[in-house]
């Protein structure tokens, strides 16, 4: 039951929000890893219909 009520809260966030925006990496030396997201770019809520439409019309069929 919690299982099913976390895969819906996954899929509601991924049809609400269709981020189709890179996360980008910059160099940081002061960073645990010398680098760190940049999240200062800007984000614009997508139609996930037509998200997923463009996907099944350019998908290469095998």
């Amino acid at each position: 039951m919690h299982l099913d009520h976390c895969i819906e809260v996954l899929r509601a966030n991924i049809m609400c929000t269709s981020d189709i925006m890179p996360i980008l990496i910059e160099l940081d030396p002061k960073a645990p890893f010398g680098e760190r997201a940049d999240f200062r770019s800007n984000h614009k809520c997508r139609n996930f219909w037509e998200i997923r439409q463009w996907v099944i019309d350019h998908t290469a069929i095998p």
